[in-house]
């Protein structure tokens, strides 16, 4: 009589968890459904042709080469940031080279410390 209980108390035990596993899926799948409905009436992306380009040439644009400011020197001392004009913000001032040719990105040189 003891063996009958208990393998009735172990199959409620067990279908517990099979009960809330069934259920929880069934939960993701009703929402997979109802989230594809509802993407479906929404209106399709436009086409690329549709889409707005910019001017070939754009009123007001500047294209110059800047130079930073040095940062200042106090003898052998080593100016840090919160000593530095404007909070260590030190503002850029016009290249006096413009035509020289931009830096850009070489093949090998990653541009990380220490990255090649």
């Amino acid at each position: 009589m003891q063996q009958a209980v208990d393998f009735t108390r172990d199959m409620v035990v067990g279908t517990g968890p099979l009960v809330a596993g069934i259920v929880i899926v069934l939960g993701l799948i009703l929402a997979v459904v109802y989230g594809r409905r509802r993407r479906d009436r929404e209106p399709a992306p436009p086409e690329p042709e549709t889409q707005p380009t910019p001017p070939k040439n754009p009123t007001g644009y500047e294209s110059e080469l800047r130079d930073p400011n040095e940062v200042p020197r106090d003898g052998d001392h080593r100016l840090t940031p919160h000593e530095l004009p404007d909070y260590g913000n030190a503002p850029t001032r016009h290249g006096e080279d413009q035509d020289r040719e931009r830096k850009r990105w070489q093949e090998g040189h990653s541009g990380s410390f220490g990255g090649g």
